[in-house]
């Protein structure tokens, strides 16, 4: 087990969860519930430790939309996309300060964000120099195929050391034994000659996956019309090195496959060859199989 310690925390996370909501309709209310509680205490809660980390709520595309086919919806995209921005915005003008910060999102929550970097930071020098890192998981970042820039941002890298800033990790993960069928929705960009960026978190950290799973509650102070601060006291249990990880290349797909190593089977320790459908891989455990590499890389920045 694990508990955080709060030390002194010289930069910012920046955290958009992923689809979680059971609000029906295409867009969610702003009161979060327990689904965005619990993502939040799996996913942006470990990071308190690294940097102060702010957590938006927001419209965002529910499961039901995704369910009944509307996920693709204009205009409840575009409500989703402008929560952000403002809260965004919020963040820059009262609570920033010059620090650098980390972006962190995951599924529509790295969609998001994708787009927010296209639109207010690649193209402006200012906010990049701002810019730490962005983790974007869980979603296909656009990169010209071998390349580490290009595609989705013109200026904004891949991260190919622990100590580089103003660079993107970017990945889905899939289990190594069931790499992604041709329908796969992650993994690919569609439509382009482009692949999918991934970056290994273990490949910069060193070592294996550092896996963290939350094992109590947490507090989440939230505010309409920003990011709040999100504060913790949840435990986890934490898997290091028990995991290990390599991008993959297999037809169209570029994706991060996982496999349980020797010491952690002989810990007891598997994985699912998929959780809610082929087609998704190990979407649902994107960012908790590597959240202590991501954790160490923010620390990192900070030094």
């Amino acid at each position: 087990m694990a508990t955080i310690a709060i030390p002194l925390r010289p930069l910012d996370c920046f955290y958009v969860y992923p689809t979680v909501s059971t609000d029906l309709g295409v867009n969610s209310d702003l009161q979060p519930g327990n689904s965005e509680r619990g993502v939040v205490i799996a996913q942006a809660a470990p990071f308190v430790s690294a940097c102060r980390v702010f957590a938006p709520v927001y419209r965002q595309l529910t499961l039901s939309a995704l369910s009944s086919g509307r996920f693709s919806d204009a205009a409840g995209g575009a409500t989703a996309y402008s929560d952000v921005v403002a809260a965004w915005e919020h963040y820059l003008e009262h609570d920033n300060g010059g620090r650098k910060v980390v972006l962190i999102g995951h599924s529509q929550g790295a969609g998001v964000l994708k787009r927010l970097i296209k639109e207010h930071i690649d193209g402006d020098a200012a906010n990049r120099e701002l810019l730490a890192a962005a983790f974007l998981l869980g979603t296909s970042v656009s990169v010209p195929t071998g390349a580490d820039v290009g595609g989705d941002f013109k200026n904004i890298p891949a991260c190919r050391s622990a100590r580089q800033l103003g660079c993107v990790v970017a990945y889905s993960s899939f289990n190594e034994a069931s790499p992604p069928p041709p329908s796969s929705l992650f993994g690919r960009v569609a439509g382009t000659r482009n692949e999918a960026l991934c970056v290994d978190p273990a490949g910069l950290t060193g070592g294996g996956l550092i896996s963290w799973f939350s094992s109590s509650s947490f507090r989440l102070s939230t505010s309409t019309g920003k990011a709040s601060e999100v504060t913790s006291d949840a435990d986890y249990i934490v898997y290091s090195g028990l995991v290990s990880s390599r991008c993959a290349r297999e037809g169209s797909f570029s994706y991060l496959s996982v496999a349980v190593n020797v010491e952690g089977k002989a810990w007891g320790i598997s994985l699912p060859p998929f959780i809610t459908g082929e087609v998704w891989g190990l979407h649902n455990l994107d960012v908790s199989l590597s959240v202590g590499n991501l954790v160490e890389l923010v620390n990192g920045y900070g030094k």
